[in-house]
């Protein structure tokens, strides 16, 4: 079962940012964004951290289609 954003937030809160960043990479848009809302909701310094966690992650996805598109 899938657990709501709402209730992932907290626990994602939790984790540190690589962990998080590698959890994230794998999930869909469509899943990462309600749960990166909630966990700004969650006080300004958390709001700040999804910030710095939205662009690792950017550079992430980037860093990865980069190394997709070097492979033979």
């Amino acid at each position: 079962a899938a657990m709501s954003p709402e209730g992932a937030a907290p626990i994602m809160k939790e984790m540190e940012e690589p962990t998080l960043i590698k959890i994230l990479a794998v999930m869909k848009e469509a899943e990462t964004a309600p749960i990166l809302e909630a966990m700004s909701k969650l006080g300004a310094d958390e709001a700040k951290r999804v910030a710095r966690i939205t662009e690792r992650l950017r550079f992430y996805l980037s860093e990865a289609k980069d190394a997709k598109k070097a492979t033979p």
